[in-house]
Parts: C-alpha cells; sequence; structure tokens
C-alpha cells in the first residue's frame, strides 16, 4: 500500500524564513585580515545579512586593526557575512550567535585579486568597481532604509529606498529590500517587479533569486521556478535555502534523481539542521523508488534534526510502517 507523504512537502515553508526586524542584546565586531594572517592595511566593506541573504547591516572597517564594528544589537542565530572591497575576492561566510553571548566576534580572511597589493590602498574606504558606481547620496538613503526597517518604521524604510532606486535605478540591493517590504505589505505583484529588477541589475544578486522563485513556486510555475534556482545555485553553490527549494521544485516537475542529489548536497554544510525538512522530500523519493530502507534513514534523520516538530509523531509512525514491510 501507498504510503501518503504528499503534505509533507511544504512548498512555501521549505525556504529560509522571510527577513523580519531583529532585535536583540548581542554585539557584533567583524575582524578582517588577508588569507596569511596578516593585517588588511585599507578600508572594506563588510555586510551582515539574514539566512534568506536580506541586508540588515553594514559598515567598514578600520585601518588601524581591520575591525568592523556594528552599532545596532543582534539577535542569536544565524548570519552571512559578506566582505567586498578594493582588491579583495568579495568573500561571504556563515556564522552565528550564539544566546549565551553578550559580545561577538568573527574572523574572516580575505584574498587578494591577482593583480592587488596592499600598496594599492588608500586614506579612504574603497570598494569595488560596482558600489563605487552607486552614488553616495544613495547609499546613505539605503543605509537609512535599514535603520528605519531594523527600527520598525516599514513606511520610513519603503521612502529611503525608492529614493535610493531614484537616484541610482540600478541600485540592485535596494530594488531587493523594497521586495521583501512588498511581501510584508501581502503585495506579490510589486515584490515579483523589484526582485526582477534587482537580479536585471546584478544577475549576481542570489537573495532577489530565492525571493522571487518562492513566489512562483506559490503559483505553482514550478519549471519557472527551477530554472531561477539553477541560475542561482551556479552562482552560489553553498546557499543552502536555494539548494533547498531547488530540490523542491525537481520533485514537483518529477525530476527525482536530480531532486534527491540536491537534498543530500544540502547535509554537506554547517547550518543544515535548519533545514530538516529537506529530509522528508528525499524519503518521498526513495519509497518512490522502492528504497524503504534508504528512507527510514532520512525519516529518522529529520526527526533528529527536528525533534520539536510536530510532525515528528506522523513520521515516527510512517518509519514504522516501512521497517514492517
Amino acid at each position: 500500500m501507498r504510503i501518503p507523504l504528499a503534505t509533507f512537502v511544504l512548498w512555501l515553508g521549505l525556504s529560509s524564513m522571510s527577513a523580519q526586524m531583529f532585535a536583540g542584546n548581542h554585539s557584533l565586531d567583524v575582524q578582517v585580515s588577508l588569507a596569511d594572517g596578516s593585517s588588511l592595511q585599507w578600508a572594506v566593506k563588510v555586510e551582515v545579512s539574514d539566512q534568506s541573504g536580506t541586508p540588515i547591516a553594514e559598515a567598514y572597517t578600520t585601518h588601524q586593526q581591520g575591525v568592523a564594528e556594528f552599532s545596532r544589537n543582534f539577535p542569536d542565530g544565524l548570519f552571512r557575512i559578506t566582505v567586498s572591497g578594493n582588491g579583495i575576492e568579495t568573500t561571504t561566510v556563515g556564522f552565528q550567535i550564539a544566546p549565551t553571548e553578550s559580545e561577538h566576534r568573527e574572523y574572516v580572511r580575505v584574498r587578494l585579486l591577482d593583480k592587488a597589493s596592499p600598496s594599492s590602498k588608500a586614506d579612504g574606504p574603497l570598494v569595488s568597481v560596482q558600489e563605487m558606481e552607486i552614488p553616495e547620496k544613495a547609499r546613505r538613503q539605503f543605509r537609512d532604509g535599514l535603520r528605519a526597517y531594523d527600527n520598525g518604521n516599514i513606511q520610513q524604510a519603503q521612502k529611503d529606498f525608492e529614493n535610493a532606486i531614484a537616484l541610482y535605478p540600478k541600485y540592485a540591493r535596494a530594488h531587493h529590500n523594497l521586495g521583501v517590504l512588498w511581501l510584508k505589505l501581502n503585495d506579490g505583484g510589486k515584490a515579483k517587479q523589484e526582485f526582477t529588477r534587482a537580479i536585471d541589475a546584478d544577475p549576481a544578486l542570489v537573495p532577489s533569486y530565492g525571493k522571487l522563485a518562492k513566489l512562483l513556486v506559490g503559483e505553482r510555475k514550478f519549471s519557472e521556478a527551477e530554472r531561477l534556482l539553477r541560475k542561482a545555485a551556479s552562482v552560489d553553490p553553498t546557499a543552502l535555502d536555494i539548494l533547498v527549494m531547488l530540490s523542491s521544485t525537481e520533485y514537483a516537475n518529477q525530476e527525482y534523481d536530480d531532486a534527491l542529489a540536491d537534498a543530500r548536497k544540502v547535509h554537506r554544510f554547517p547550518g543544515h539542521e535548519q533545514y530538516a525538512d529537506v529530509h522528508l522530500v528525499a524519503a518521498e523519493i526513495l519509497i518512490k523508488q522502492g528504497k524503504k530502507k534508504d528512507a527510514v534513514s532520512e525519516f529518522e534523520a529529520f526527526q533528529t534534526e527536528s525533534p520539536n516538530d510536530p510532525r515528528v509523531p506522523k513520521v515516527r509512525q510512517l518509519a514504522a510502517q516501512l521497517r514492517l514491510r
């Protein structure tokens, strides 16, 4: 008898949580140095984003110590740091702030570009060519929008992001954050427009692919969503929320081997436990393929990684049924 599992594949719940307002009591410093451990003698930009990739704060390192200090308070949880600037390879790393920490310091090492050297430093903060094209006034408006959003002032954040875009229409991150705001205001149509504009302005902006794909999945446009997610995964193979959604859309398109392969990729990376749902996708595929023992292992992994999930009793029951067959 076929075991029904369709309700387990929760298309809209599989991607990481959408951007939310942050509040907490943890301070954050980021120490940036070169790959060999030596000091970075010029200022670079350090951006902190949530797990979906939505920027929530940014600062520049000091020349003397290479430390970026963030004035806001952070909650405990998982975040990403992206370090970019003149002469270095853009570097993104994940990190976690534990509930027991009051002060958190993160250490990031970056590599020099082939033709870069410390002698190319200047007196002021140096950023990539793409960043340099953004007028300073537009960047200030963007930072104002981040602060307004952080303080829960959605209307002011919207105005600030729109002002930033008016000053620089190709401001990809401003389009992305404006799309997030439209999602919060339940206007999916306008959100889609902004995420599309963000991707057009910066084809490497992975979070916008994820947000747009999630909206398409909600419309059951799985093939269209899959194309976007494949592009995003090629840009950043370590973006777990993208891999999870890609596996889900491949499943919906009955591309079971690809869906299983991408589901298993997720658990090669740190922080994969928060994506335990992907084990349910893998289990469904394995059952279809007649691999009951492997399906049981996926059910057990789900229970281990998400023991408080309300679906655990049902998953345990289904695993027991498989063992008896």
